[in-house]
């Protein structure tokens, strides 16, 4: 890998790598611990937690097509910053859930809105990483983001998962239970609260991810938008002017 691929579009590419990383944190985080709320936690049965999260399918498949609509006539740091914030509200909304509302208060919403920073970080954050690399970069740089966004959902779950532990260790401990190594004797006030501690966390990222997007890539402009044949003719002669005079 060429370290040059990061001090591309100054620095910038570098940025999205970084937004890659903690949206794939924040989502993947959002979706392992939102599965464990309703099986374990709440006690639903797989096939009623798989209906509660359903709804993440179907955000996910119109989430394309909006893409695919506004990818060229959106400002590209619209597109991220909406959709961190999107992924990072959905894990506070499970942060601050009251656990006897009803699914629609709560979960549905949630479920709905995570799906937006996935599908407009991979798209638009693609789209920009190759705009911004040399020909034979692109590939590099393509790699490269994914290989964050791996990472990214990696470190989620590991970090989100020491504080759903250390939570509920404390917790257990101020209620004067000492959980075993399971911690399947944990109290329910603990539990709560550990896993609203893990979606703290998987919030606190997310948002990070949607400042970097407001301040580092302002002023990128549309990343998908489609040029006339005249320009490109255009920067095919400019390219071979460059070449000749070299």
């Amino acid at each position: 890998m060429k370290l040059s691929v990061w001090g591309l579009a100054k620095g910038r590419v570098a940025v999205m790598f970084w937004i890659g990383f903690l949206e794939w944190f924040s989502f993947n985080s959002f979706s392992f611990w939102q599965q464990l709320y309703y099986q374990d936690f709440i006690g639903l049965s797989p096939i009623l937690t798989m209906i509660r999260i359903l709804p993440m399918f179907v955000s996910g498949i119109i989430c394309n097509g909006i893409v695919a609509l506004v990818i060229g006539h959106v400002d590209l740091m619209i597109l991220i910053v909406l959709g961190m914030a999107l992924t990072a509200v959905s894990n506070l909304l499970f942060a601050v859930i009251d656990v006897n509302a009803v699914y629609w208060a709560f979960g549905f919403p949630a479920a709905i809105i995570t799906v937006f920073g996935a599908d407009f970080v991979m798209a638009a954050g693609s789209l920009f990483v190759a705009k911004f690399s040399p020909d034979e970069d692109q590939s590099v740089s393509g790699a490269v983001l994914q290989t964050m966004m791996q990472l990214g959902g990696a470190f989620g779950l590991a970090i989100t998962t020491v504080i759903f532990n250390e939570t509920l260790d404390k917790q257990s401990r101020k209620l004067g239970v000492e959980i075993d190594r399971a911690g399947s004797n944990a109290p329910h006030a603990a539990q709560e609260s550990a896993y609203r501690a893990a979606m703290w966390g998987g919030f606190a990222f997310g948002a990070l991810g949607a400042v970097l997007a407001a301040l580092f890539l302002h002023g990128v402009g549309v990343v998908g938008e489609r040029k006339s044949p005249s320009k490109k003719t255009d920067q095919t002669t400019e390219q071979q002017e460059s070449t000749e005079k070299s």
